[in-house]
């Protein structure tokens, strides 16, 4: 793993093939390729994940080895795209946005209470789900209508 990050040199991402899969219930393994993609991180982010590595394994006391604060220069992705539609740069852009949506997600969760199901039957989950999100739209354009428009 260390010798394909430090091959990178100073590229913002780069990849490689390795084999990945597991067998069922006691079968044996049945390895299939896929891309490991590495995608570097801004200096200010390599600070905050260095930090955030040191943190948690102070607490827990364990020992922080070199080449995790090494690794932390870099997001790794493990995927099944197809290279030629997906190259490592859109890959890294896809997650991203992915990121983003699960944060918009957790924001809802906390601000209005989207994670306290409130109907066991599933079409009125859906309702409840799709009813909660479009009040989310309508707060979010409300909001950013006022946000666009200084005093």
């Amino acid at each position: 793993m260390m010798g394909f990050l430090r091959g990178l040199g100073d590229r913002e991402s780069g990849e490689t093939t390795v084999m990945v899969g597991r067998g069922w219930n006691r079968e044996p393994w049945t390895p299939f390729p896929a891309r490991l993609i590495a995608v570097q991180l801004p200096p200010d982010k390599v600070q905050s994940s260095k930090a955030r590595i040191l943190n948690d394994n102070r607490r827990k006391g364990r020992v922080v080895q070199p080449k995790t604060l090494e690794a932390a220069n870099h997001v790794l992705l493990l995927t099944s795209l197809d290279p030629d539609e997906y190259p490592a740069e859109r890959v890294g852009a896809l997650y991203r946005l992915r990121w983003q949506v699960e944060l918009a997600f957790k924001r809802l969760k906390s601000l209005l209470h989207l994670d306290a199901l409130r109907a066991k039957d599933p079409e009125l989950a859906r309702a409840w789900i799709f009813t909660n999100l479009l009040a989310a739209f309508i707060i979010d354009d409300m909001v950013q209508h006022t946000l666009d428009s200084p005093p």
